[in-house]
């Protein structure tokens, strides 16, 4: 799953819908230290919750950044 920020805004506790229930990881986030971002956020693992009919989790994205989560169970 990819997440873009293309604005200068940033979002905390974005809740972004996901297909399965589960535990999902980030496996690339813009803004890691090694590539020039501030390192807040770096190799989290987020579980989804039921938030009305949708399956979602709830993160942090910054100003013009992408995160890559992949589902692990």
């Amino acid at each position: 799953i990819c997440l873009m920020n293309c604005l200068e805004k940033s979002y905390i506790s974005y809740q972004l819908e996901v297909p399965e229930k589960g535990e999902y990881r980030e496996i690339f986030n813009t803004e890691s230290e090694k590539y020039g971002g501030c390192a807040k956020i770096e190799n989290v693992v987020v579980r989804s919750y039921h938030a009305g009919n949708r399956e979602v989790v709830s993160l942090d994205i910054a100003p013009w950044s992408a995160i890559y989560l992949k589902y692990q169970k």
